[in-house]
């Protein structure tokens, strides 16, 4: 595939509009997870991903990669979190530098309180503008995109 030193304009306009509609989305559902479960969409990730764990246990390092966070930003999340007593970090007992994040009993309840609000904010914002053959156009182009972000990893 040739790669341009610029982009055509319909690439530019593509591009705009859609950095544009995700920053506004974004915004939109962490200000609405804030004023309706006194979570950060960031947070609501995180339990998300502990939660569909078998265990509501991973590593820490898997964690960061699931949530698209570094371990920096990971490890603030968990300081706050553990402090609302939603998750708690574990040694793990064969490596001393690695550790656990742990899903507890009040952050799966604060979860599940938050989730149906969060799923009819992404109903009301996002898939009742989109036909099914768009949705499905939309998860086909994010996962193209993701896997060749994935395999162009250095």
């Amino acid at each position: 595939m040739e790669v341009r030193p610029s982009l055509l304009p319909e690439e530019m306009q593509a591009w705009q509009a859609y950095v544009e509609a995700t920053r506004l989305l974004f915004d939109r559902l962490d200000d609405e997870l804030h004023t309706e479960s006194d979570m950060s969409l960031s947070d609501y990730s995180i339990l998300g991903r502990l939660a569909e764990t078998p265990d509501q246990t991973l590593r820490m390092s898997r964690l960061a990669e699931l949530t698209i966070s570094s371990r920096s930003r990971l490890s603030h999340a968990m300081d706050r979190l553990e402090k609302q007593g939603w998750v708690e970090r574990k040694a793990c007992p064969t490596d001393k530098r690695g550790s656990f994040a742990v899903l507890t009993e009040a952050g799966m309840t604060a979860l599940e309180s938050a989730a149906p609000r969060h799923a009819a904010t992404l109903q009301r914002l996002v898939f009742q503008q989109l036909s099914s053959a768009q949705t499905a156009q939309m998860q086909a182009i994010a996962r193209r995109i993701t896997a060749s972000l994935a395999a162009n990893q250095d």
